[in-house]
């Protein structure tokens, strides 16, 4: 079905301190969008949620999520050298466990295990890789790394106090922070086919 322009933003775009934070899965993106907000001017966007407690500002009223080749069509005045974009990425072995308990505790997923929900998932559209890249090539100017998010936000120009240290959105809702236990050599496959860009790119492994 396609998909227009109010369907899929999902970022933040900041006049007031000049960066652009495009929102990929599984990575704290709620938790960026909810501290970020505090910060933002009157004619800033941003696109929240009611459940994530974050406001909706010059933004259409529904959709959540933006490649950057659709932030570069809708606004190509903003997307320029003097506003810093940026985005998180994450293990895909986690980010594939993280979403399927987060699905799990919305009621989405019922009785499925994390197994059989894996082996046929469309895994795809978990693939962050193709939020920040436009023809196999990385467009925004960092791509942080969730494992090291307290350090890589405080290296980069946007404003920031500490407050992921005590913001936790959609946290709390899988058994164990092991995402090994999960996953069987055939499903550790399926991470490793959907995923290979990821991966060869920020050295992923599944030992990680």
């Amino acid at each position: 079905m396609f998909l227009n322009k109010q369907d899929l933003i999902a970022m933040i775009i900041s006049h007031k301190h000049k960066f652009i934070f495009v929102k990929t899965f599984k990575t704290a993106g709620s938790s960026i969008e909810n501290y970020l907000q505090r910060y933002l001017g009157p004619d800033d966007i941003i696109r929240g949620s009611q459940y994530d407690n974050t406001l909706s500002l010059n933004a259409p009223s529904k959709g959540r999520h933006a490649s950057v080749q659709q932030i570069k069509e809708w606004y190509p005045n903003d997307w320029n050298d003097e506003y810093f974009s940026f985005c998180v990425e994450r293990n895909p072995w986690d980010v594939a466990v993280s979403y399927y308990f987060y699905m799990k505790h919305a009621g989405r997923i019922k009785s499925q295990t994390f197994d059989e929900w894996i082996k046929v998932e469309d895994l795809q559209k978990l693939n962050n890789y193709k939020k920040y890249t436009i023809n196999n090539k990385v467009v925004v100017k960092k791509v942080l790394k969730y494992e090291n998010l307290e350090s890589d936000i405080n290296n980069i120009p946007v404003p920031y106090n500490g407050e992921l240290k005590t913001i936790f959105l959609k946290k709390g809702h899988r058994p164990s922070k092991d995402y090994k236990i999960h996953y069987t050599d055939k499903t550790r496959k399926l991470i490793e086919d959907n995923f290979a860009e990821t991966i060869s790119m920020f050295g992923y492994t599944y030992e990680d």
